[in-house]
């Protein structure tokens, strides 16, 4: 069965089953690279979008040894960090797809720990990158979100967003998180029905403000804004919104652009610019 991925104007038609996309350029590049993993096997596909081809420039066999299920560019260092079924983190420029030794402090992954996720037998459900490039976040199939500061490969924070760890934060009685027992049971009953229901439920994800002091995690409590440094939940943001639960976030930060506009009363000949 033929799939088709589509990237405006263009489309690709394929007759592997695409699963995860990203895009490996930046405003300015000459090239438009897509990459586009498999579902049934460790390939990622390297298309040149701009020239209309459906076939791949690059085809890459020896990254994962099984399907990858997040990718991400990270444009700040040109280089993509992917992580497969396995929980393996693999760092690959977007200009060669080799190790980008001169974006990284480290030569080998064992000085690192980007085998935490294989460790714990997890995989990660969605990555996300701050702007500056530092650093990337991985909710992962365990209910933990993992922080990492990108060019030395170290866990920088871990932060148990599990069923478990729901359960003992309102057995706590912190009131910054306790909901009513009633309301709990609810939203921990629909919370199961979402981790069982598995890829068939958008994955939540992990977002860093504009600062990259600040990560927001939505969660069942609602969605935590938690400081990096301190590992404080700053502010809780939905918290009463029971009929609610915030799967992913998308954070924009940046100030609107001022557009000068022309206001016309039809009854008046009066014109006034703005």
């Amino acid at each position: 069965m033929p799939f088709v991925i589509h990237q405006n104007p263009n489309s690709i038609l394929c007759a592997w089953c695409p699963m995860q996309t990203t895009l490996l350029f930046q405003k300015g590049d000459a090239a438009s690279k897509l990459a586009v993993s498999d579902l049934n096997s460790p390939a990622v596909y390297i298309y040149d979008v701009s020239t209309g081809s459906e076939e791949p420039i690059a085809t890459l066999t020896t990254l994962h040894t099984s399907p990858v299920v997040v990718m991400k560019f990270n444009a700040a260092v040109d280089t993509v960090i992917s992580s497969d079924t396995k929980g393996f983190i693999e760092y690959w420029s977007s200009d060669d797809y080799k190790h980008p030794s001169g974006a990284v402090k480290f030569t080998m992954k064992l000085d690192t720990d980007l085998y935490v996720l294989a460790k714990a037998k997890t995989a990660a459900r969605s990555l996300e990158v701050s702007k500056d490039g530092s650093q990337f976040a991985v909710f992962a199939a365990d209910g933990r979100v993992r922080v990492w500061r990108f060019a030395s490969g170290k866990l920088r924070r871990s932060y148990d967003e599990s069923l478990e760890a729901a359960h003992d934060l309102q057995k706590s009685g912190a009131e910054q998180f306790v909901l009513e027992d009633i309301d709990f049971g609810r939203r921990y009953a629909l919370d199961k029905e979402i981790r069982a229901a598995g890829d068939r439920v958008p994955a939540s994800n992990a977002v860093f403000d504009e600062s990259g002091n600040f990560i927001l995690v939505p969660t069942l409590l609602g969605i935590k804004v938690i400081n990096l440094t301190t590992s404080a939940v700053s502010r809780m943001i939905g918290k009463p919104e029971n009929t609610e639960r915030f799967l992913r976030i998308a954070l924009w930060q940046g100030l609107p652009k001022k557009v000068r506009s022309s206001i016309f009363f039809p009854c008046s000949p009066l014109h006034i610019s703005n």
